[in-house]
């Protein structure tokens, strides 16, 4: 009778616990294949207890302290310590089953850590206990106790084990996602296994921060970026139905937000403003982070033809919170090249810089063409070892004053046949022309014409206005030149060489008779004086011949 009285507590324990089913543990160490897992401690084994012999025990007042790892699919209810012990030698022997306090059982502790001993000292000293405990998670509270005797009495313990009272249903791996947690919104991931083989019906989630439940994230697998604030503790917890049973609920690994401040990009800078092409260039971004360390820097170079290459920077000076890094480039295409850089902190947190900064990779100068200053000579003009070629097609331009005052307006259209472009350019007129001549850029005739701020994209055509205002002081001819220039130092000039002729009288004289109209060649002043005049001489010459008839 004494031998079926445990299995008669455990089974009256079964009936009060609905949908649960229980799962035998002989060893701590040891797992099964109803739950139970092998990953607990024996810190002192009581020798023959932990044998798995029950016929065997440990020596004279010899105890266990034990950890076994929770199942899970733990119900955190009605689990049992099973224990085989004597009192005094000789004696009989009790099989008991405690059922194990919900406060170790739903404690923190990822182990139900056990302890059975006797307490006070064998012999003539008194009355002595024996005792069983359990870790609530603050300290060890009581499981059984109860008396052993004080006179020749001993305490022998035979066997322990544990009965866990499971389901039907457990859950792995419950996490968060992304890792690392930075900013917006955290999802929590639940994984569910069923020895019924039936899909889920329900489940539940809990979302904590600072260990405190988000109330508004109850039964939600997402938690809105507005909980996920830096440094603050998160962790998802889950819970599953399967039709049977609830399982129990199974906290994630608790992630502490991480730093959300992006690096700094204090500069960038070049070796210098130009190489020639297929040569080096070195190129510099100075980076720092205030909450964290810089992990990487990325420097991208793109050129003329819109190509982007992205280089590794590596530590050039400094440290890794505040330091210049460096990466290096190889040139292959004539003309400017921009610059970025991008910095990423140990969070993922990132920041990139714009297109404010810029180099040069030139080549040699090409020398004019020879050919005069006819308007069909073929001349490209360039100056320096500069990458834009803009073709005007001539390397002079005249203008032809038959009268001042009086006005003209001429446009003269180019090609930037060079590789590289005209950037924050302008245009302006030099030497003795300067007095009479005024110039601007324009995208077409009349449309968009800039005397500075001018772009010039490489394969683009433009118009180069000129307008010119002469008065009486232009007397004879006058030189000067079109200058379309970029701002700096290194800026590129390409220069247009024009003149302005006043052909004497008798030159005007010959060019009336033939058929160009008068409206073309004078000024609207000018040709009533110049028509009188060849009057007047006209009536001179027949003066004088009729005088002389007269006098012979």
């Amino acid at each position: 009778m004494k031998k079926l009285i445990p299995y008669i507590f455990l089974f009256a324990v079964m009936m009060f616990s609905a949908n649960a089913e229980y799962c035998f543990q002989e060893f701590a160490n040891v797992s099964n294949s109803c739950g139970g897992l092998g990953n607990g401690t024996y810190f002192s084994n009581g020798e023959g207890s932990i044998d798995g012999n029950y016929s065997s025990s440990s020596s004279e007042n010899n105890g266990f302290y034990v950890n076994y790892s929770k199942p899970l699919n733990l119900i955190s209810n009605n689990s049992l310590l099973q224990s085989k012990h004597q009192v005094n030698l000789g004696g009989g022997t009790n099989q008991v089953n405690f059922s194990i306090p919900l406060s170790c059982q739903n404690s923190s502790l990822d182990k139900l850590v056990l302890k059975g001993n006797r307490t006070g000292c064998p012999g003539f000293c008194g009355t002595s206990n024996a005792q069983y405990l359990c870790n609530d998670g603050k300290d060890f509270i009581s499981i059984s106790s109860f008396g052993i005797g004080d006179f020749g009495t001993s305490f022998l313990l035979y066997e322990e084990s544990i009965w866990w009272n499971t389901t039907s249903i457990y859950l792995n791996n419950v996490s968060i996602s992304p890792q690392p947690l930075i900013s917006g919104n955290a999802k929590g991931h639940c994984n569910y296994t069923s020895e019924t083989n039936l899909p889920p019906i329900d489940n539940q989630t809990l979302w904590y921060q600072n260990n405190s439940i988000v109330n508004t994230a109850n039964n939600s697998f997402i938690l809105l970026g507005g909980n996920v604030s830096e440094n603050s503790n998160i962790t998802f917890s889950c819970r599953y139905n399967d039709t049977y049973d609830w399982s129990s609920w199974v906290n994630s690994s608790t992630l502490t937000v991480g730093d959300q401040s992006p690096p700094t990009i204090n500069g960038n800078r070049t070796a210098s403003p130009s190489v020639v092409v297929n040569s080096v260039m070195d190129t510099y971004c100075n980076v720092s982070d205030s909450s964290g360390v810089v992990s990487s820097v990325t420097i991208e170079v793109e050129n003329p033809n819109q190509q982007k290459t992205n280089l590794s920077a590596s530590l050039d000076s400094g440290s890794s919170s505040n330091g210049e890094w460096k990466a290096s480039y190889t040139t292959s295409v004539v003309g400017t090249h921009a610059v970025r850089c991008y910095a990423q902190d140990g969070s993922g947190n990132r920041a990139n810089t714009g297109n404010e900064l810029t180099f040069t990779a030139t080549t040699a100068s090409t020398p004019p063409q020879g050919g005069g200053g006819g308007g069909g000579t073929t001349t490209i003009i360039q100056n320096g070892n500069q990458t834009p070629i803009l073709y005007f097609g001539t390397l002079s331009f005249s203008f032809t004053i038959y009268s001042t005052p009086s006005s003209q307006e001429r446009y003269l259209k180019f090609e930037n046949k060079g590789n590289g472009a005209i950037t924050n350019g302008n245009v302006v007129v030099l030497g003795n022309a300067s007095k009479y001549i005024s110039a601007k850029v324009c995208e077409t005739p009349e449309v968009n014409c800039k005397s500075s701020g001018i772009v010039i994209k490489s394969g683009a055509t433009g118009f180069l206005l000129m307008q010119g205002n002469f008065d009486r002081n232009l007397i004879e001819t006058s030189q000067g030149i079109v200058r379309i220039s970029e701002e700096g130092n290194n800026g590129k000039t390409f220069d247009l060489l024009i003149s302005l002729d006043r052909p004497l009288i008798y030159g005007v004289i010959s060019k009336i008779s033939n058929s160009t109209p008068y409206m073309e060649m004078f000024g609207d002043n000018e040709l009533p004086a110049l028509v009188i005049t060849y009057l007047g001489f006209v009536i001179l010459v027949l003066f004088l011949f009729f005088i002389v008839s007269n006098v012979l």
